[in-house]
């Protein structure tokens, strides 16, 4: 069905396609996730890993939205992949019973070029997720109120106090999309509904993309589709939403987690008593005497904290080693990374992984340390 689609080889066919079981009595609809981008205000997080692999709850990003696919009657999962995207395909392949395809080399389209590519070979509503977007929403009520309407495209739509990061929407009293701009100035911005990153498609929507350019679904598609007075229509929605594009909204994500905003089926392997706040383990770790625990702290496998050591608001990749005394203020540590004794990282910070951060030396606010950094005996990154 998909031969003459590919971007890799001519001679390959557009998707890998896993030998899942598919029982057309069940699964109905097509859905596509974006899972392509880079990442970047994440970095130094995903300099080692695509954006939907970055743990949450020792669990990668992209897991909680694959999860409420069961929500829905899911067809064929398409994940449209590029960079670092085989760490995607091995994770999500034998995806829990369906047929899970990919795509690659998707970025240089931009969103919209790779879902229309995907969308030339559909014949049905279909439903577009981001992969690295966590969200509280009825995906059912979605999907009936794109049929109600006759939509050719609907977009999710959340509240937001500031608006300015992101596409913002006004609606008619019928709930078709009347105007719209994408990451406006924050004292320009006409409206606190925010484009949400889940969208409805019908294939048409896609059938206009320049075949020459980048397009992007809310730089280019959408403006597009209201010029044309196509029939765009957003769906505003109450539930939890975070997008997770910055390590702040990351540790809030953590957090909301933990304390039940955001429903999960993690549940804190230690909850402790200490000033209110949780611990997460993952396998095989050690914590040593007198650790103190602030808020939440999350702890990767095999992740070792030595005896008199403070976390706060923090989250510690797997393998990494915190050294007596340290203390690890609302920052986030990766993988395999060793603090000696005394170190201390101020809050705001990200670690990269395989870092080596020796006694005594302090990151300070906001630091952003790049992986494989080593940092000498003492040193002061950013000091007050």
């Amino acid at each position: 069905m998909f031969e003459g689609r590919c971007r890799i080889k001519a001679s390959a066919p557009a998707f890998q396609t896993v030998n899942t079981p598919f029982n057309p009595q069940v699964y109905t609809m097509d859905v596509v996730i974006l899972a392509a981008g880079r990442g970047t205000r994440l970095l130094p997080l995903t300099a080692t890993r695509p954006k939907p692999m970055v743990p949450l709850l020792n669990k990668p990003l992209m897991d909680y939205g694959m999860a409420r696919l069961q929500k829905i009657n899911a067809n064929r999962i398409i994940i449209l992949v590029d960079y670092l995207g085989h760490h995607i395909v091995s994770r999500y392949k034998d995806w829990d019973g369906y047929e899970v395809l990919f795509t690659e080399k998707n970025e240089p389209l931009g969103t919209a070029g790779a879902v229309g590519v995907v969308a030339e070979d559909m014949h049905d509503t279909f439903l577009v997720l981001s992969g690295d977007v966590l969200a509280d929403l009825d995906l059912q009520a979605l999907l009936q109120f794109h049929q109600e309407m006759g939509a050719e495209a609907t977009m999710a739509l959340s509240r937001v106090d500031d608006p300015s990061q992101y596409g913002i929407a006004i609606l008619d009293d019928d709930g078709r999309v009347t105007r719209f701009l994408e990451k406006p100035p924050r004292a320009k911005a006409f409206s606190n509904l925010v484009n949400a990153g889940i969208y409805v498609f019908e294939p048409g929507a896609f059938e206009e993309l320049p075949p020459d350019r980048p397009f992007d679904v809310a730089r280019h598609l959408y403006p597009q589709m209201l010029e044309s007075s196509r029939r765009l229509y957003g769906f505003p929605f109450e539930g939890y939403w975070n997008d997770v594009g910055r390590p702040g909204n990351y540790l809030l994500a953590t957090e909301d987690c933990l304390r039940g905003r955001y429903r999960t089926d993690a549940t804190p392997a230690i909850s402790a008593a200490q000033e209110g706040g949780y611990l997460m383990t993952g396998r095989d770790c050690t914590i040593g005497r007198d650790v103190t625990i602030r808020n939440f702290a999350i702890l990767g496998d095999e992740v070792e904290i030595r005896a008199g050591a403070t976390l706060n608001s923090s989250v510690l990749f797997p393998h990494t080693v915190v050294g007596e005394k340290c203390n690890i203020q609302e920052s986030i540590v990766g993988e395999r990374c060793v603090l000696e004794q005394g170190v201390v990282v101020r809050a705001g910070s990200v670690v990269g992984d395989a870092c080596y951060i020796k006694a005594g030396s302090v990151l300070g606010y906001n630091t952003r340390l790049w992986p494989g950094s080593r940092l000498g005996e003492g040193t002061l990154v950013n000091p007050d």
